[in-house]
């Protein structure tokens, strides 16, 4: 059973009702934590969404107001509207949202997916197969909510995101290395990847609102720099763990660890399917959605506090 969530509008310092000119859901979130320090230096008010509330490394962004909601768990409550809103939290609950929103004709909406909804279509990890189908099934129920009802809507599919120390990919793998002392990889783990930074995705979302000609678009947005997996994993060791050895294993006996990993249940079947698209390219070659929004993103040159994960001290935005 949903519970409502009472917060529907926010009350200026006379008891006045005020309307902010954003509404951001997965406020707290990798991207999101971008996104409100962008907002907030262009003097914008932001209604900020995040299932845990108001961290404390937002305290100096005053502009910024919090609401809790767990998209999964709670009802949104007639009212919570802005001209623009924006999701850098899972679609799939943002979707559930919408489905309960009253948001006018017009409002623009702009939604974080990911690539992933194309390349584990056909994973062999049945767990990754069914988080590619949710993605495409969100997509296509929010564009269909927006024909309905009138808004304006964007799709955004991001590669791997990096940053904010948050992610579990890199930032997962550069802990595993810290326990461990060493990672193992298979020799051939040498598959393109294109990270792209968390900013850069706030950069591309607050954009994304302002463009008046990507209404139901679905824009590919790939990272700055395609590199092998190892060569990514290695310079993120570089600077976040230089103690940790990356250990290359020879194919013949790393392939079938990992084939025989994939037969455990859980996690253990997830982390094959990881490893094994190691030697796989998902280089996305097409960057019409960056050129479309005006940004170029970055190249993948992280620093030692890109895999830290955060704490409450307030939050540094570039």
């Amino acid at each position: 059973m949903h519970r409502v969530i009472l917060a529907a509008h926010v009350h200026d310092a006379h008891g006045g009702m005020t309307q902010s000119d954003w509404l951001v859901f997965g406020a707290s979130g990798a991207v999101g934590r971008f996104l409100l320090g962008r907002l907030a230096a262009r003097g914008e008010t932001v209604l900020a969404v995040s299932r845990r509330g108001r961290p404390a490394w937002s305290a100096a962004l005053t502009q910024v107001r919090w609401t809790r909601l767990d998209l999964f768990g709670e009802r949104l409550e007639r009212g919570l509207c802005a001209a623009r809103v924006l999701s850098a939290g899972p679609l799939d609950g943002f979707v559930d949202a919408c489905l309960q929103a009253d948001w006018p004709a017009g409002t623009r909406v702009v939604a974080l997916s990911s690539m992933s909804a194309v390349t584990k279509q056909d994973s062999p990890d049945p767990a990754e197969r069914a988080l590619a189908r949710r993605l495409v099934h969100a997509e296509e129920a929010l564009v269909d909510a927006a024909a309905a009802r009138g808004w304006r809507v964007t799709l955004l599919r991001p590669t791997l995101i990096w940053g904010a120390g948050m992610d579990r990919s890199l930032t997962a793998l550069v802990e595993l290395g810290r326990q461990w002392g060493m990672l193992p990889l298979p020799r051939s783990a040498r598959g393109l990847r294109q990270p792209v930074h968390a900013d850069d995705l706030a950069q591309a979302m607050i954009a994304a609102a302002g463009h008046p000609d990507l209404d139901r678009a679905v824009l590919p947005l790939p990272g700055g720099e395609a590199l092998p997996f190892r060569d990514m994993l290695a310079r993120s060791l570089a600077v976040a763990a230089p103690q940790v050895r990356l250990v290359q294993v020879p194919d013949l006996l790393a392939w079938p660890a990992i084939w025989l990993l994939g037969r455990l249940p859980g996690r253990a079947a997830t982390l094959s399917a990881q490893l094994g698209r190691t030697r796989e390219d998902l280089q996305v070659r097409d960057a019409s959605g960056w050129e479309r929004l005006g940004i170029v993103p970055r190249a993948f040159a992280p620093s030692a506090n890109a895999f830290e994960p955060p704490d409450d001290s307030p939050f540094e935005f570039s």
